[in-house]
């Protein structure tokens, strides 16, 4: 998809004819039919590079489309007003030797109410909205590009509206967005390809109604794409893959534990934006600190004790450290009250008495 390009991208032969026709007016001046010569030969020189591009795809792309049921916990959510977010890739929705994925088209299909549904004036709007952040899989890579900035006020969005039993689709024009059709005439399909975005991203659902709310009992989706082939091993779940072995090894290391399918998302993410695997381990931490400051409590009891801390013992040290305690001072503490504990009732320290005997020990009283 991304491959060095083999001509000149400086505008040289632009340039020069400026030059010329400057040097040769003396008021410096450029003439409406001279402008109309220079527009010309700048169509020229970008419109090359622009049909290399749309020979280089022509062809290769298929067409598919795949249809989703929501699940009964995300439609509950919808209608509790909660956020709800899609990520149809890491939902498994797409091909595994398919890469390079444009979004054609996004249908709801099927729309159930538990109730009656709305009627006369009243309608009911599902609002899906693309999150501006494309992924795309190509030769082994993953490359991410942004479809507006803070600024844009409307982004891509896809509404279904159901009023008196009819669902109709309202569906974002690709061909608004694309500005090659200034450069380059021909096939919509075409020039449409690079208006489009990818289908791996998050999509936030959310409903919107005009009358009553009436809750939701079934939602079905149809998403349409195109897709390239994949050649080779090199597919999107060996990537995915290889992904969850650099982000496992670093849980492993900070928290001796696998990570969750969502935190395993989390860090995908983190990798496909360009982060190494330092600033994985660095989220982790700072994530999962009072679990990592946790472990740390579990070592000063194996070695003091030859035991696990209890629940009280792991959440009061781990809060502690989380706070700015400083290890060796919590190795200290501990010691001096788990023993006086044990000395004067024989059991271990609750939580309210390691909060007591902390302070005594903060203020330079004795135990």
């Amino acid at each position: 998809m991304l491959r060095p390009y083999p001509g000149d991208l400086t505008l040289t032969r632009l340039f020069n004819e400026v030059l010329s026709l400057v040097k040769n007016d003396a008021t410096g001046v450029i003439s409406t039919e001279q402008d109309e010569q220079l527009y010309t030969l700048y169509r020229e020189e970008i419109s090359s590079l622009v049909e290399l591009v749309v020979t280089e795809h022509a062809g290769r792309l298929q067409t598919t489309q795949v249809e989703i049921d929501l699940t009964p916990d995300e439609i509950a959510r919808i209608n509790e007003g909660s956020p709800l977010e899609i990520d149809f890739a890491e939902r498994g929705v797409f091909g595994l030797e398919e890469e390079n994925l444009r979004l054609l088209g996004l249908e709801v299909v099927d729309l159930r109410f538990a109730g009656a549904p709305p009627a006369g004036a009243s309608f009911m709007d599902l609002v899906f909205e693309h999150g501006g952040l494309s992924r795309i899989f190509h030769e082994g890579v993953v490359h991410v590009f942004k479809h507006y900035n803070q600024k844009t006020r409307d982004p891509l969005r896809w509404t279904a509206r159901s009023q008196n039993g009819t669902l109709t689709m309202h569906q974002p024009s690709p061909a608004a967005a694309s500005l090659l059709r200034a450069l380059l005439t021909g096939d919509d399909g075409n020039l449409m390809l690079f208006a489009r975005p990818s289908p791996w991203a998050k999509f936030s659902v959310r409903t919107v109604f005009q009358g009553a709310r009436v809750p939701l009992s079934a939602v079905r989706l149809r998403l349409s794409y195109e897709y390239e082939r994949t050649v080779g091993s090199s597919n999107w779940r060996a990537h995915q893959q290889a992904q969850n072995a650099r982000i496992g090894a670093r849980y492993a290391n900070l928290l001796h534990r696998q990570p969750t399918a969502d935190e395993l998302r989390a860090g995908r993410e983190l990798l496909d934006l360009g982060y190494g695997d330092g600033d994985v381990a660095s989220v982790v931490f700072r994530l999962h600190e009072q679990e990592a400051q946790a472990l740390e409590v579990d070592r000063i009891y194996s070695e003091h004790y030859g035991r696990v801390p209890n629940p009280a013992e792991r959440a009061f040290w781990s809060l502690q450290l989380l706070d700015g305690r400083s290890l060796a001072q919590a190795k200290e503490y501990v010691q001096l009250v788990n023993d006086a504990v044990f000395e004067i009732y024989a059991r271990q320290p609750t939580y309210d008495e390691l909060k007591l005997y902390t302070q005594l020990l903060d203020q330079g009283l004795g135990i």
